[in-house]
C-alpha cells in the first residue's frame, strides 16, 4: 500500500507550521492542504495520492 492521504495531510500541516514560523507564506502548501483536507472529508484519506484526482472530479462536479 502507498503513502495515504491522511499521512500526507499530517506532513502538509508540519510544513505549513515550519514555513509560517519562519515568516514564509506557504502558498504551495496551502493549496495542497486544501485538497488533502477535502479528500479526507470525503472519505478518501485511506487512499494513496492518486485519490487527489478523485477530489478534483468532485470539485469539478464530475464525480459519479
Amino acid at each position: 500500500m502507498g503513502f495515504d492521504l491522511t499521512a500526507g495531510l499530517k506532513d502538509a500541516l508540519i510544513f505549513e507550521t515550519a514555513f509560517t514560523s519562519c515568516g514564509v507564506k506557504p502558498s504551495a502548501i496551502a493549496g495542497a492542504k486544501d485538497n488533502l483536507v477535502a479528500a479526507n472529508a470525503n472519505g478518501l484519506g485511506h487512499k494513496d495520492w492518486s485519490a487527489l484526482t478523485e477530489i478534483s472530479l468532485v470539485f469539478a462536479g464530475l464525480a459519479e
